[in-house]
């Protein structure tokens, strides 16, 4: 609503609730609760010795994917590759693919996590990992927007931007809360 605001009352002028904005509240929130994520999955695996190994590489991987959302490395990434032929901007497609193995085997590992856990933080984590597909989904075809005709700053564009940015905060926080609930809810393995 706050980037909405943003757009029709302001013309984007406030970058603090600019959700396309890397510097804004939403991108620090969306870096926060990816933190989250990767420090329940440490505390997870100080709880389960037997598999804390693999908890502790995929913490890695998502802290990874934090410090990417708070310094914008898939940015730098994307502005390699802006166009592809006729497709402007083939950036939003080019950064997926490339951190395609990270984000794939990420999904994975969380996916493995909730398996293990009990039915409700089971399923606040897996509807967080549906919520960052959709994002990641979002992001891949809003080229098909500029395509169309619309551009920064108009309603389809708009509505893409806070849809996308609203999953991926949305998917990170129900990720951490699983993780949380899962931490609250399981018993210590004996070593």
């Amino acid at each position: 609503i706050l980037h909405l605001i943003d757009v029709s009352a302001f013309h984007l002028r406030f970058d603090m609730i600019n959700a396309d904005s890397d510097t804004s509240v939403f991108a620090w929130l969306s870096s926060v609760a990816t933190f989250g994520a990767a420090l329940l999955l440490c505390l997870l695996a100080i709880v389960r010795p037997g598999r804390a190994w693999p908890l502790v590489a995929l913490a890695a991987a998502v802290a990874f994917m934090s410090l990417d959302d708070m310094v914008g490395l898939h940015e730098r990434v994307s502005a390699l590759q802006p166009t592809l032929g006729p497709i402007e901007h083939f950036a939003r497609i080019f950064w997926p693919l490339v951190f395609m193995p990270l984000l794939l085997a990420t999904f994975v590992g969380l996916f493995a996590v909730a398996r293990g856990l009990r039915p409700a933080p089971s399923r606040a984590l897996l509807v967080g990992l549906v919520l960052l597909v959709v994002a990641v989904a979002l992001e891949v075809a809003s080229p098909i927007l500029f395509a169309l005709g619309s551009d920064h700053g108009e309603l389809a564009y708009e509505l893409e931007v806070v849809l996308e940015e609203g999953a991926e905060i949305a998917g990170w926080a129900l990720v951490s809360t699983g993780l949380a609930a899962g931490l609250l809810t399981s018993s210590p393995e004996t070593p």
